[in-house]
């Protein structure tokens, strides 16, 4: 009788070892396969979502984002796939769902933005204010100003959260209007033809669309500089080195400064 418990017992340690290292094996295959970095897109396709354009003269960051997206496609040596969405928050969901590898628009590299992704190295030597783009003389002409005033955005968490704590910093409110189908550009058009008052961007698209709009005001700044990059997923560090290596050779063999003068930049 106590042969057969002993028996059991042997038996039943050594099924709950199996299943114990069967179970190690699942998690770690189920790991692997759901991982997508380099060498799993290599296998694949590259897919990068930018940010969609409405007019190819006035809203020429977006067409940069696009070509510079195929530019750096074509410098990867894989195969490639570009989608446009407006939303950035869409986008940033559809990233860490792995749908996209990476996401081809400047994107301001703050607290909250770098705790959902990863980003390149800043491909502009010169990081980007936050400015209010308003009409005339303007009435926003520091921080202080923006109290109990409803300032338009684009769909970019980045930017609310520096207006969020500017209001902090002031202890008023300043209510935010997020545009989930606009650009920046688009919206300096909305206050120049007066359908909003204010909107707030980087300092960057504010100064181009100085040029076509002179009615509008883009002379207060409401931040420091903030760098901007292009982001891809926590869990693809080595796309992301990779990325940087494919910026260093668009602007090493002179494709990145022929774009940035084609579109006047």
């Amino acid at each position: 009788m106590k042969r057969v418990i002993k028996g059991n017992i042997i038996t039943y340690f050594v099924l709950l070892a199996m299943a114990v290292t069967a179970m190690i094996l699942i998690k770690r295959f189920s790991v692997n396969s759901s991982q997508r970095d380099y060498m799993e897109i290599s296998a694949d396709t590259l897919r990068v979502v930018t940010n969609v354009y409405f007019n190819d003269n006035i809203d020429a960051t977006s067409l940069v984002n696009y070509e510079l997206a195929e530019i750096i496609g074509e410098e990867s040596g894989l195969p490639f796939k570009i989608d446009t969405i407006s939303s950035l928050t869409e986008s940033i969901t559809l990233l860490n769902n792995k749908r996209y590898d990476i996401i081809a628009r400047p994107i301001f590299a703050t607290t909250t933005s770098k705790e959902k992704l990863m980003f390149s190295n800043s491909f502009s030597k010169t990081d980007n204010n936050l400015v209010v783009v308003q009409r005339g003389d303007g009435d926003i002409k520091n921080n202080l100003n923006l109290a109990k005033k409803t300032i338009s955005i684009v769909d970019d968490e980045s930017i609310k959260m520096v207006i969020n704590n500017i209001a902090y910093e002031i202890g008023d409110s300043i209510y935010t209007d997020v545009w989930h189908n606009r650009s920046a550009e688009q919206l300096i058009i909305m206050v120049a033809d007066s359908t909003i008052d204010y909107a707030v961007c980087g300092v960057t698209i504010a100064k181009r669309m100085k040029e076509f709009l002179p009615q509008i005001n883009i002379d207060t700044k409401i931040s420091i500089p903030i760098p901007q990059a292009w982001g891809v997923r926590h869990g693809s560090p080595v796309l992301r080195d990779s990325l940087n290596l494919w910026f260093e050779r668009v602007k090493n063999n002179g494709k990145f400064k022929i774009l940035m003068n084609k579109y006047g930049f």
